[in-house]
């Protein structure tokens, strides 16, 4: 992660050698880039995943 955010600090552009190619944001291919044990662009969650994970923090306290 620190790499990217290196390169991305230089150049505007957090790709580099070696690293996974992180994709420019595009509206009609919407991907996060996975950070941790693996490395890589990855599509985000469906609607039906997402509606999922809101309501659940919805019911969670506020810290």
């Amino acid at each position: 992660m620190s790499s990217y955010l290196a390169n991305y600090i230089a150049t505007g552009n957090p790709n580099g050698p070696g690293l996974p190619r992180w994709p420019a944001y595009g509206p009609g291919s919407p991907t996060v880039m996975e950070v941790g044990e693996h490395y890589g662009p990855m599509r985000v969650a469906s609607p039906e995943r997402l509606h999922f994970w809101k309501r659940y923090f919805a019911t969670q306290d506020a810290w």
